[in-house]
């Protein structure tokens, strides 16, 4: 990837002996600095030290990795000692090796988005993964440049489609058709578990999106077989501070589904769940207006499918209630990880073969609900039914959630993983007794179609009027 810094670099970061010589010194600056930290906070530390040296600051020691870290007063284990004399060891620091590798050439994602500075007050207690501060970033206003010969296209929705490209960093997924809302909008947000932007291109003249590239979403994941103990956990817990995160943002997504989170394998199999696709996000208005209705049925809570109708010759009442509203709209979020959270259990699309022309309006008048697991663990159950509240007033913030997580995490603590898979294939035979059954995403697309297109020919055959036939035969074309 190049980048614009006002000097050129001449590092490369492909060169092995560079890889080598830098991750010999960066390893032993992580285990000194971060050996008790999570793995998140110790990738957060190399990549600290690799942001500097790109950045060519000669008063960070240099344009290398070696020469930041061994700078003087910049890290106090290496004050008045060469890296020779310093020979750490222990349980993990084959494991430092790896990271600073992986951050070297590339293979490890800048969790902190290009950040400089670091702040860490109370090493001792406070964790690096809560303490990466974006500060001084990265400039992102020159186009980035690739060859668009290796491009490959991942996906395509309404917004626009995502390319898999190449780099000299590493591949990178690019977004075209993107509003520049959506580009300023992530450009504000800095959190482990959201899409890393990383600048912007063109593509045909027109501007897109340049993010770090993650190779499967969560339902792509869910197919490939239920998730474990840890997976769901830490799935579960990442999404929810993320959109903590995005409300605490004064932002609403309005579109979170398994599609739109993106899971990021770690070497050692850590799941890190990464909220994506920021195209009809919205900031949280001072007082409540009609929105339109975009986004997956599946997912989508009550009042975004049916909006309340405020009437009244009360102007007072009526403007009371629409400010009301508005500070409500950060819980459309909550219904939709709610049923995020519930595919994850069952692997089954929420609603999945119910009618899509009559389900709008079934879900939003409660006539048709997820069946929940009431003989499964009691803090699993709580927080869907917290979630999937039809009256938002009453439905909890994702504050509350993250409360909740952290007493499913120590309730399931207690469970070894045979005990965890007998616990989902215990609520998947609850399920077929209600006739749902697990299908690959294929099928279940295939079956979602073949009901449109079967429900949309009766009304044709009904004899719709004019204004609507027209309509519900291009529907039928595609």
């Amino acid at each position: 990837m190049e980048r614009s810094f006002g000097r050129s670099l001449e590092l490369n970061w492909t060169d092995a002996s560079v890889i080598r010589r830098g991750a010999q010194v960066l390893k032993k600056t992580m285990w000194h600095e971060a050996r008790g930290e999570p793995e998140l906070g110790q990738i957060g530390v190399a990549h600290v030290i690799k942001n500097r040296a790109d950045a060519n600051r000669g008063y960070w020691g240099g344009r290398n990795v070696a020469d930041v870290c061994l700078k003087s007063k910049q890290f106090a284990c290496w004050n008045n000692q060469s890296p020779d004399n310093s020979n750490p060891s222990g349980e993990g620091y084959d494991r430092m090796h790896e990271i600073a590798r992986g951050v070297l050439d590339g293979r490890i994602p800048d969790p902190t988005r290009g950040a400089l500075y670091y702040n860490n007050p109370a090493k001792e207690t406070a964790s690096w993964v809560n303490n990466v501060e974006p500060g001084e970033r990265i400039p992102h206003n020159d186009p980035l440049k690739f060859d668009w010969n290796g491009a490959i296209q991942i996906s395509r929705g309404a917004q626009g489609v995502v390319y898999r490209v190449p780099s000299r960093s590493g591949e990178v997924a690019v977004k075209t058709g993107v509003a520049e809302d959506e580009i300023e909008r992530l450009k504000r947000l800095c959190h482990s578990n959201i899409i890393q932007f990383s600048g912007i291109t063109t593509f045909n003249n027109h501007t897109a999106m340049v993010m770090e590239y993650v190779d499967r979403n969560l339902r792509q994941h869910l197919d490939r077989g239920r998730l474990n103990k840890n997976s769901f956990l830490e799935i579960t817990r990442g999404i929810a501070d993320g959109l903590v995160y995005i409300h605490d943002k004064g932002m609403t997504h309005r579109d979170i589904k398994s599609h739109n989170i993106l899971v990021q394998l770690t070497m050692t199999g850590q799941c890190i769940p990464k909220i994506a696709d920021f195209g009809i996000a919205r900031e949280v208005p001072k007082e409540w207006t009609r929105m339109r209705i975009i986004g997956s049925y599946h997912y989508m809570a009550p009042e975004l499918l049916i909006p309340e109708r405020i009437t009244g010759t009360d102007e007072d009442a009526v403007q009371a209630r629409r400010v009301q509203l508005a500070k409500l709209e950060p819980r459309m979020d909550t219904w939709s990880f709610g049923c995020l959270v519930w595919e994850m259990l069952s692997g089954l699309v929420p609603y999945i073969g119910c009618d899509p022309v009559t389900l709008p309006t079934m879900v939003a008048k409660g006539q048709l609900r997820i069946p929940l697991p009431h003989n499964s663990m009691e803090s699993l159950l709580n927080m869907l039914q917290r979630c999937l509240v039809i009256m938002p007033e009453f439905r909890s913030t994702m504050h509350d959630i993250v409360e909740m997580s952290e007493e499913l995490t120590v309730e399931m603590k207690g469970l070894t993983d045979d005990e965890w898979s007998a616990e989902q294939q215990k609520y998947l035979d609850e399920l077929a007794l209600h006739g749902f059954k697990s299908r690959s995403a294929t099928d279940m697309l295939k079956s979602r179609d073949s009901q449109m297109r079967k429900r949309v020919g009766d009304f044709l055959k009904e004899g719709w009027d004019e204004f609507a036939r027209p309509i519900l035969k291009n529907l039928l074309s595609k």
